[in-house]
């Protein structure tokens, strides 16, 4: 980080929902119980940021809001962006460390970040009120090892009137959320969780964007979405016009998707990962026979839990074909991952097979 980096403001601002923005009285039910850490978690679309943000305005809690950019895995960077996310909030906050990272570089010892972690924790506590910290798009911090470590070490020993909430689309692997379930210290949401229900998904469409839909549709369109959000709104936009779906409306869906999809997930993954798929794209099935014939086993179950972790590309067997992709349907991401699959292996839909066996252009 150069020194004075001007910092963008607009990283602490929180989403403002509209009073027609669609509520999710379960979703907000659950939040409810905000505990010390609060772990929402889901693939790419799945409305996660919009879920904490009604549920924030509507019950109104103001909290320091950081959202996470693509360039802020590193310390300084992120550090003054977390103060800067408290001092908002709570101007007294951080001050002494703001000044600090604005008047030195940003090559410092490990212990020094947590010296700021220590510092920062005895102000929090001191501050006679409940502080809520959000922090969005935590998954482009956790990539660096040192955050990863700090954070989990950072929520650990947070005051009783703070609470802290992580917005990603990976579960951290941290040894102590097992911990902090067991104490009551943890919630999960996760992608079960903000999936649109078969009502939601027929009153959302109806009343957001007119569709005039047969039940039947209704239902053929939950079940071919597993109700996740996005393709739920790409139908919507598409077709608000004639208010009624077109004939092969999945494919016009796809063409808008997997653009999405590989810009967003697909090229964010390392070149192991993108291996692993291309020499497994033909297979409808994988067993632990295909895989070991392809992969040592260690291998295949290392690259299929960090998938399992990041909610990304396999679908269960048991669920059969999937017309429109999803990262994970039907599996819960708050589940621990799963040993290498047993007999009934997993499935990846046709569609995707297709995509992912071919070059990128």
């Amino acid at each position: 980080m150069r020194r004075g980096m001007r910092l963008l403001k607009t990283k602490w601002i929180p989403p403002a929902p509209k009073s027609s923005t669609f509520r999710r009285p379960e979703v907000s039910k659950k939040l409810k119980g905000l505990v010390p850490l609060t772990l929402v978690h889901a693939a790419p679309g799945y409305g996660k940021t919009t879920a904490v943000a009604c549920f924030m305005q509507d019950e109104q809690l103001t909290a320091g809001w950081y959202r996470i950019g693509e360039d802020d895995a590193k310390p300084a960077v992120f550090f003054r962006y977390l103060l800067g996310a408290l001092n908002v909030r709570f101007p007294s906050v951080g001050e002494k460390w703001m000044r600090h990272l604005e008047r030195e570089e940003e090559d410092r010892e490990t212990e020094v970040w947590y010296d700021l972690g220590s510092d920062l924790l005895n102000e929090l506590a001191l501050l006679g009120k409940r502080s809520v910290l959000v922090l969005d798009n935590w998954h482009l911090a956790e990539e660096n090892p040192l955050l990863s470590g700090w954070m989990e070490w950072f929520f650990s020993h947070l005051p009783e009137n703070s609470r802290l909430v992580l917005i990603s689309r990976t579960r951290p692997d941290w040894s102590r959320l097992a911990e902090m379930r067991v104490k009551g210290s943890l919630l999960e949401v996760t992608g079960d969780d903000l999936s649109f229900s078969e009502e939601e998904a027929e009153v959302w469409l109806s009343d957001e964007y007119g569709l005039a839909l047969s039940p039947e549709d209704f239902r053929r369109l939950h079940g071919q979405t597993g109700g996740w959000v996005l393709p739920l709104r790409l139908i919507g936009e598409k077709f608000a016009a004639s208010r009624r779906l077109e004939e092969g409306f999945e494919k016009k869906i796809e063409e808008d998707l997997f653009p999405f999809l590989d810009a967003e997930v697909w090229e964010r993954q390392p070149e192991e990962v993108r291996r692993f798929f291309m020499q497994t794209a033909l297979l409808e099935k994988w067993s632990p026979e295909d895989l070991e014939a392809l992969f040592p086993e260690a291998e295949a179950r290392r690259i299929l839990e960090e998938l399992l972790r990041q909610h990304l590309f396999l679908a269960p067997a048991e669920g059969g074909q999937i017309p429109l992709p999803s990262p994970l349907p039907g599996l819960s991401p708050g589940k621990a991952a799963p040993e290498v699959p047993g007999t009934t292996g997993f499935l990846l839909p046709s569609r995707r097979r297709t995509c992912l066996s071919e070059p990128a252009v």
